[in-house]
């Protein structure tokens, strides 16, 4: 997956999201992005990571951690239950396809091959 980012964006990307809070995950966007690129972190990290600052500083990275603090966690659900609940967010519109549990190989299959024409799978019992 690096090499196709790396390939499509003519040598790394401006900017890549980790949102998994993993190491590998991680280290794939410090491979993706281009020179003075941005690495935003959405993901908990539950594990130390290290960073190698000779590699990072060479290469002008830049890091921004997006993280919601705990204690703003309420108001935040609050927020968005309410935008959902008076319809000011539509979530509907990015729902591509409601599938049964038995045919989860198919949503899978989905997944793996059709990706890019499918935001959100749900699968139902």
């Amino acid at each position: 997956m690096v090499e196709r980012v790396r390939a499509e964006t003519n040598g790394g990307a401006d900017v890549a999201m980790e949102a998994v809070g993993l190491e590998p995950s991680f280290r794939a966007c410090e491979q993706a992005v281009r020179g003075g690129g941005i690495i935003s972190v959405f993901g908990t990290h539950l594990q130390p990571l290290e960073l190698d600052m000779l590699q990072w500083e060479g290469r002008s990275l830049q890091l921004h951690i997006m993280r919601e603090q705990r204690h703003e966690m309420p108001a935040m659900l609050h927020k968005a239950a309410d935008l959902l609940a008076t319809e000011k967010v539509r979530l509907k519109p990015l729902l591509s396809k409601v599938m049964k549990l038995d045919d989860i190989m198919d949503a899978f299959d989905l997944y793996m091959h059709q990706h890019d024409r499918h935001i959100k799978v749900v699968i139902v019992p």
